[in-house]
């Protein structure tokens, strides 16, 4: 039997309606693609085979690869490489993406699959409770996470799974989270846009004044009339500020000048 390698925060989900649940939330047809990440010892995977047309599994493991290789399961294509790393390009059509994917992970997967071209038509992944929750935050409660996750997907959060129905157990319970892709997206230069929320958040005690004041040619006083304005309070924090706001605050320090603009 090959034992989980704590390294690549390995904890297979071993509680069959637990699987079961994950599926559930994808809405599978028989001529689905699926791509699934890290299929480990392929409790999923089995279980996905007999309802898609297709199973792609990415998985870093050469061991577990190999392992999964010898079972020859039929409509399997196994991929030995790093999700990070893989080209989603490759995959022609329309497809879905399944996971249980190591807690360690989840920020910078969803930001890979916030970025690609061909976005899957749903992505279900099973994530640590906590940032589950974290990703559909709202005011007070926001992070750089959440609101790159809310600008490019529709979340909703589906049933917590026990820490018990793992092997080997974690210290914590998990979360399915669904994510769809916006049908519109706001008009926006997105790399700017997270450039300027970047700096909002770079320091959590400070003020949302005074992270964004060490812009050059930052207009303070300009800005803390914007903030009364658009009834903001001035000692507003970056955790308080939604995505529609960040839009606005964008578009009010690119009136200023060419040289603010460039910045963020």
């Amino acid at each position: 039997m090959i034992e989980p390698k704590k390294s690549l925060g390995q904890n297979w989900l071993v509680d069959f309606k637990s699987l079961q649940k994950i599926i559930s939330y994808a809405n599978l047809k028989q001529e689905d693609i699926v791509l699934e990440i890290g299929p480990g010892t392929g409790n999923l995977s089995k279980l996905l085979l007999p309802k898609v047309y297709k199973v792609i599994a990415i998985e870093l493991d050469q061991n577990l690869v190999k392992t999964l290789a010898e079972q020859n399961l039929a409509n399997l294509e196994l991929i030995h490489q790093d999700i990070l790393k893989f080209n989603f390009n490759e995959i022609k059509g329309s497809y879905k993406i399944i996971g249980n994917i190591p807690y360690y992970l989840t920020s910078h997967l969803i930001r890979v699959l916030s970025e690609i071209k061909n976005k899957p038509s749903v992505v279900v992944l099973l994530v640590q409770k906590e940032v589950g929750i974290r990703i559909s935050a709202s005011k007070g409660n926001y992070s750089i996470l959440s609101l790159l996750t809310q600008f490019y997907w529709d979340i909703t959060l589906g049933a917590d799974i026990p820490k018990e129905m793992f092997y080997p157990i974690p210290k914590v319970d998990s979360k399915i989270i669904i994510l769809k892709p916006k049908l519109q997206l706001i008009e926006v230069d997105s790399a700017r846009l997270f450039r300027l929320i970047k700096m909002g958040f770079s320091s959590k005690r400070k003020t949302l004044v005074n992270n964004l004041s060490t812009l050059p040619n930052f207009p303070k006083e300009q800005f803390k009339k914007y903030l009364v304005d658009h009834q903001m309070d001035l000692m507003v924090r970056a955790q308080s500020v939604g995505l529609d706001q960040w839009v606005s605050i964008l578009a009010f320090l690119s009136t200023f000048s060419r040289k603010s603009a460039r910045i963020v």
